[in-house]
């Protein structure tokens, strides 16, 4: 069923149909709740796609990695941080925090939610870091018009290479 989901999906015009085939399902796998969040997260409706992860929530299906990292570009294009600390908390709770891409993609959200804060503190919990880590949080301080702060960031992420 997940292969109806993904080819209505595809095309531009067929969110509702991807949806239709989705709501068909008797019991939708991991794989096509993540198929049609990512579907509407990349169609330009973030708040659709967290709409629909608070259905997987609430159906207490366990999430993976890969419907967490849409989950959280679909927050962070919505710019819904309550929605955002959901999607966090999910990833602690069911193993990813540390999890470097999706650490990345937590940063990312925090930081165009309007919370350079909770960038900043998944930036400091990741065991690893890489170049996206440090502009996500570059982004973040700018986005929060905090300039100083990620020239600093810049200056730190010099100093460590």
């Amino acid at each position: 069923m997940i292969i109806v989901v993904k080819a209505a999906a595809r095309h531009k015009t067929n969110e509702e149909r991807a949806r239709k085939a989705f709501d068909g399902m008797p019991d939708p796998d991991l794989r096509s709740w993540t198929a049609l969040i990512t579907t509407y997260a990349k169609r330009g409706l973030p708040r659709e796609s967290v709409r629909l992860y608070d259905e997987l929530r609430k159906k207490r299906i366990k999430p993976d990695k890969f419907v967490l990292l849409s989950a959280a570009k679909a927050c962070a294009a919505a710019v819904d941080l309550a929605k955002a600390r959901d999607v966090h908390k999910d990833a602690v709770e069911y193993g990813f925090g540390s999890d470097l891409v999706l650490g990345n993609a937590l940063i990312d959200m925090y930081g165009k939610c309007g919370s350079h804060e909770e960038a900043r503190r998944v930036f400091g919990e990741l065991v690893e870091r890489d170049v996206i880590s440090w502009t996500s949080l570059v982004a973040a301080y700018v986005n929060s018009g905090l300039p100083s702060d990620a020239f600093r960031v810049l200056r730190d992420m010099g100093s460590k290479e």
